[in-house]
């Protein structure tokens, strides 16, 4: 996933993490330059749930 940062003009790379918990549910975590998106996704219907679990600065 690319990121378009208009302040600086400048496109970044998002950091991704592939997450499992205790029930088996796959967690894909994005991080971008200003907060981490966790997306869930059910392995039993095709849907995605996004939920902003995260906002930060970078230092």
């Amino acid at each position: 996933m690319s990121y378009h940062n208009p302040k600086t003009k400048k496109y970044r790379e998002d950091k991704i993490y592939k997450l499992t918990n205790k029930e088996g549910i796959v967690f894909t975590a994005i991080e971008s330059e200003f907060m981490l998106i966790l997306d869930i996704y059910d392995p039993n219907g095709p849907v995605f749930v996004s939920q902003v679990i995260k906002t930060y600065r970078r230092k």
